[in-house]
């Protein structure tokens, strides 16, 4: 099994903020002021469809191409690199390579989101009265294919091995942007990187996930200070698990 170094990747995020904190805070906060935009637009335009419909367009396309800036943001300052605000938006030869790895991270993924709202839903029907004549039928519905054991056992199974895919796969972005490959070579290498690694890198995801959570909870702000930190630290171990991959 691989180790990986969780306090170098915070010490190496820590340091990086603390050396240019207000290089990250600026990138970050122009590429979530530019994310609004669209929103804005959407919601000044309900009742147009047009209007709507192209500034829907104009959302998905910007909601793909923050994300690709962001991570050669975070690649290119491992490098050494600062790149500048126009770069965020200079990623399009990524688009639908980004939009492809997608589709394929949401079609595996999909098991493993159905499978916990069963559960959630499931535990609800056990502890919630209904009296409802439809949430009666669904409630009856839940329970019982809860009591189905070999129904239980695949969703868990499912679930199981969604979470494996999305761990193994975890680096796929780093890897289209640093590499400049296909969707298919990005989660083939991703896989190739991350062998040995599933339960270090799985408990490394979810504390990112606790410090992000905590981050948002802080008034939203704090959000604009884990990020970068969790990214940072993602891609030092995204190139330590690369290095100790050759």
């Amino acid at each position: 099994m691989k180790k990986i170094s969780l306090a170098n990747a915070l010490r190496f995020s820590i340091q990086s903020l603390r050396r240019d904190f207000f290089y990250f805070l600026s990138l970050v906060l122009v590429a979530f002021g530019v994310s609004l935009v669209p929103r804005v637009g959407e919601w000044l335009s309900a009742g147009h469809a047009f209007l709507f419909v192209a500034w829907a367009l104009i959302d998905i396309v910007v909601a793909v191409l923050i994300p690709l800036g962001l991570v050669r943001m975070y690649l290119r300052y491992y490098e050494g690199i600062k790149i500048s605000y126009q770069d965020l938006f200079t990623t399009t030869k990524y688009f639908w390579r980004y939009l492809a790895v997608g589709v394929i991270y949401g079609f595996i993924s999909l098991p493993f989101i159905l499978g916990g709202f069963w559960l959630v839903v499931s535990l609800f029907s056990f502890a919630t009265p209904v009296s409802d004549t439809f949430l009666s039928l669904l409630a009856t519905w839940l329970r019982t294919i809860a009591y189905t054991p070999l129904r239980s056992v695949v969703v868990i199974v499912l679930m199981m091995a969604s979470i494996v895919y999305l761990v193994r796969t975890s680096l796929c972005y780093f890897v289209l942007v640093d590499e400049n490959c296909g969707p298919f070579t990005a989660l083939k290498k991703s896989f190739a990187y991350t062998r040995g690694a599933l339960f270090p890198l799985l408990l490394i995801m979810l504390i990112f996930i606790l410090i992000n959570v905590a981050g948002t909870a802080v008034f939203f702000v704090g959000s604009f200070i884990t990020i970068p930190l969790t990214q940072l630290a993602f891609v030092y171990i995204y190139h330590s698990l690369k290095k100790g991959a050759a």
